[in-house]
């Protein structure tokens, strides 16, 4: 009995011929949940989260003209405390008042004080958006891709900027904005490190000429030989044909499209240096 017993004792348990073939039905399965599940609930939860209506609009557009601070946070907070998503909020709610001053000065209804000032209310509420729900990094600084945006030289119009850094960095870039209006500061920053891509927003048609030049430089200066393109704002939404006379890799009429784009972009650039190929 002690023998069977000793013998007993050094038997395995289980067939451990089977144990390969159980971590290898982990594995499957960790990647559907990671690339299809997972994502299929995510934007399922996305779709289903509430978004601003006409009447927050309405409502925020009144307190950035009365210079109502303490009303606009409560507002934008009861919107992050009711599930509202920041991209929604950036894209359904601050970018349509950030319009609407546009339209006023344009239509000699807002002063440059009551446009400026609004904006800079729109920026507080931006920052407040972020502290309420920061931005969770997925990589660390150098593993994710990196993306540099600029408006064009000469521009004044850099909040759809600060909407668009927030978007990239939730999604998991790495933003740098433009240290200067002018061409030069802009090349300079193209010059001395590499990016993945280039961001442009141009909201005045007036500066869509001067970019093909600009565009040229930055790709001949770039430390990255496979520097990206892409371009966006208010003046490639009224001209989106100019993006081809820019000589830009694509065209953003929103921040949704600029990463969806950027991130193609980026793909492809991936695709063209494992194939040994130049990128397009």
């Amino acid at each position: 009995m002690t023998g069977e017993a000793g013998n007993t004792a050094r038997k395995p348990r289980g067939n451990s011929a089977s144990m390969p073939v159980v971590r290898d039905v982990v594995h499957p399965l960790h990647a559907t949940l990671s690339q299809r599940v997972i994502p299929s609930l995510l934007e399922q939860a996305r779709r289903e989260a509430p978004v601003p209506d006409d009447a927050m609009r309405d409502m925020l557009l009144r307190h950035v003209l009365r210079g109502d601070r303490d009303g606009a946070v409560a507002l934008v907070t009861r919107g992050v405390q009711a599930g509202m998503r920041p991209d929604a909020l950036a894209d359904e709610l601050l970018s349509p008042v950030a319009q609407s001053l546009g339209r006023g000065w344009e239509d000699d209804v807002c002063d440059f004080v009551a446009v400026t000032c609004g904006i800079d209310m729109l920026e507080t509420l931006q920052r407040e958006i972020r502290q309420l729900v920061p931005p969770r990094l997925v990589a660390a600084k150098g593993e994710r891709p990196s993306i540099l945006l600029a408006s064009a030289p000469g521009e004044q119009h850099v909040f759809a900027l600060s909407l668009l850094k927030d978007r990239f960095e939730r999604a998991g870039w790495e933003v740098a904005r433009s240290v200067g209006s002018a061409a030069h500061a802009l090349l300079a920053q193209v010059a001395a490190r590499s990016y993945d891509v280039l961001g442009v927003s141009v909201a005045t048609d007036r500066h869509i000429s001067a970019l093909p030049t600009l565009v040229k430089s930055a790709r001949r200066l770039s430390k990255n030989p496979r520097l990206r393109l892409i371009v966006g704002g208010a003046a490639i939404l009224r001209h989106p044909e100019a993006g081809t006379r820019i000589g830009a890799d694509a065209c953003a009429l929103d921040a949704e499209t600029a990463l969806a784009e950027a991130s193609r972009l980026l793909k492809e650039t991936s695709m063209a240096v494992r194939g040994g190929k130049p990128a397009a």
